[in-house]
């Protein structure tokens, strides 16, 4: 069966949301292994309108569509998948109906019917245009013909196994495009657009077509994260044997998260179980210089070992790195190149001096990264195991445009006796797991030595703060530093208003008293575009203060604990503040309002 016939898609980038509403409808495939409930996929594309006979009529030769004609507008069916001949179980309820005068809402009911092995997929289209004299067309694909048919009479047939409706405007003509007739870059454009990989090589299963297509999409993303698998994936690009051993250049992103317990303090491995480690390891470090095309590599929850370095200067695009919970040893050789047995912990050969030379240490701060992203999470960074080889130092790098980093005491520590200078820094990202006026201070200096004045987005997750402070009441309050500070998450007393403050966005994450946000909202700068507030008891006071406080507020949000919401708010505030499009007011997380959402 050609299941690429039974869809039809739209095209125009860019293809985000509609890629995901496809995947759900490609993901239904596999549910059904007898392929007997399959969704149809509606577009309308930048074409003139033509006949439903026009269009559907299998004689009549196939339209070239070029890609730059389809609009994307993927919209997912409701379905129900049905055991025996189609029959329409409930009636179909028209949104727009009983709207007043005798008008009623129009639509469109898809049917799709699989016709078995062997047959062509079968598809009845009823259009409803409502009221009396309604007009319902079926199309049927035996004959190749179209003929009316009563109004939401229910259909019956002994093919049809899938049914589904799409309320829309019948003066909106849509047009189905059969999967067949559109072009392969289109395809191509949609698997590059998913950010999944598990979803591409889901895609890849449906037919012959996607599966060679989706390719290229497929090898875009590796992850190696558990030892049975990445050792597989390891085979397929073996460079003598392997089925990808010609597709080096396809590789953008390799995630490398194996958890080697050879560094572990409590290794349990047998000597064959340590073994097949060290020679996994070095496999991967072989093969990632052999990805022409690499520019990102992620380690997640791995070791690090100093000969790394060397590994990733062999990758000359590489720009963006990632390290998330990873720990580090000092093993500046492969593994495979120890001709004696590594000791069963390796953590004591974390001894270099920080004065002592090392033969990768200045490798961290020449390779030619621009963004890094950097969260050791809880590791150990005692004095000890912070010499060179650690990749902290990656902070020297004086290439870098961008980072993301969570700051810590340990991190913050370690910065302060280095004192790297960033001369490249544009954007920053920071993440403050517990708040203390240590860590600000950190902070300020290390925004000192940031020389282009970075934009800053700062996350506060927690703090040991008195109340006082997180009010602003205190005679000495902890201050945010709102150099370059364009988004901020956290309580919101600690912002302090500066007239020339950059900072658009604002979440607060810590619920106060009434006084204490109205306090905080007057320290805010009045360019606040997004706003979110949390305050224990509601009161329409807080409206007055945002019409008041920010004019061109975009997007507000305020989440309160208790009291009654009133009915007629709306007219109470008015229309004063005109350029609001998102608007949410919740109870807990509940939404029980959503005035301005337009």
């Amino acid at each position: 069966m050609n299941f690429e016939d039974m869809l039809a898609i739209p095209s125009q980038q860019p293809l985000r949301k509609e890629v995901q509403l496809l995947i759900r409808i490609l993901q239904r495939l596999l549910l059904h292994l007898n392929f007997t409930a399959l969704p149809r996929i509606a577009l309308k594309p930048s074409l003139p309108a033509r006949s439903a006979c026009e269009l559907h009529n299998p004689q009549r030769p196939t339209i070239p569509v070029p890609p730059s004609q389809i609009v994307p507008q993927i919209r997912l069916l409701e379905s129900q998948a049905f055991d025996g001949p189609l029959e329409r179980t409930r009636p179909w309820e028209d949104p727009a109906a009983d709207r007043g005068g005798g008008e009623r809402g129009r639509g469109r009911i898809l049917v799709i019917a699989n016709g078995g092995r062997g047959e062509e997929p079968a598809a009845v289209e009823v259009d409803s245009a409502g009221g009396q004299g309604a007009r319902s067309i079926l199309y049927d694909f035996d004959r190749m013909q179209l003929r009316e048919v009563e109004q939401l009479r229910p259909v019956t047939t002994n093919k049809a196994t899938f049914v589904g409706h799409m309320p829309m405007d019948l003066d909106d003509v849509a047009t189905l495009i059969p999967a067949s007739g559109v072009p392969d870059d289109v395809w191509i454009d949609i698997f590059e657009s998913t950010d999944s990989p598990a979803a591409v090589a889901m895609l890849r299963r449906t037919c012959r077509r996607f599966n060679t297509l989706g390719l290229r999409p497929s090898l875009r993303e590796l992850r190696w994260t558990k030892m049975e698998s990445t050792i597989k994936n390891l085979q397929d690009w073996d460079p003598s044997d392997g089925i990808y051993k010609d597709l080096v250049v396809f590789p953008r992103k390799v995630t490398i998260g194996v958890p080697f317990e050879f560094n572990s303090r409590t290794n349990k491995l047998s000597q064959d179980e340590r073994e097949a480690e060290y020679e996994l390891h070095d496999w991967i470090y072989r093969q990632l210089p052999r990805f022409t095309s690499l520019n990102e590599v992620a380690f997640e929850n791995t070791v690090i070992c100093s000969y790394v370095y060397a590994v990733l200067a062999q990758i000359p695009a590489l720009r963006t790195l990632s390290i998330s919970n990873c720990s580090a040893t000092s093993l500046i050789v492969p593994l495979a190149d120890r001709h004696l047995q590594p000791p069963r912990d390796l953590q004591h050969l974390l001894t270099h001096h920080p004065d002592r030379p090392h033969p990768y240490a200045g490798l961290l701060e020449n390779l030619p990264i621009t963004h890094l992203s950097f969260d050791l999470g809880t590791a150990d960074l005692s004095d000890r195991n912070l010499g060179p080889p650690h990749p902290l130092h990656f902070l020297g790098g004086p290439n870098l445009t961008s980072l993301a980093i969570r700051w810590t005491e340990h991190v913050s520590s370690v910065y302060t006796r280095r004192k790297w200078t960033l001369p490249q820094l544009t954007a920053l990202e920071v993440t403050m797991p517990v708040l203390t006026r240590d860590l600000v201070d950190t902070l300020v200096v290390f925004l000192d030595k940031c020389l282009l004045r970075p934009r800053m987005k700062l996350s506060i997750k927690g703090h040991n703060l008195n109340q006082q402070d997180t009010t602003g009441a205190a005679t000495t309050p902890v201050t945010i530093p709102m150099r370059g500070l364009w988004s901020y998450t956290g309580p919101l007393g600690l912002v302090v208003r500066q007239e020339e403050g950059t900072m658009t966005q604002m979440v607060m994450n810590e619920p106060l008293e009434l006084p204490g946000v109205l306090r905080g909202m007057r320290r805010l700068p009045r360019r606040i575009k997004e706003l979110e507030l949390q305050v224990r008891k509601w009161d329409v006071e807080i409206l007055f203060a945002v019409r008041e406080l920010f004019p061109g507020i975009r997007k507000l949000i305020i989440r309160y604990g208790s009291g009654m919401f009133p009915e007629d708010f709306l007219v109470t505030l008015g229309s004063s503040i005109s350029e609001i499009n998102t608007g949410e007011i919740a109870l807990g997380k509940e939404v029980v309002l959503d005035p301005f959402e337009s």
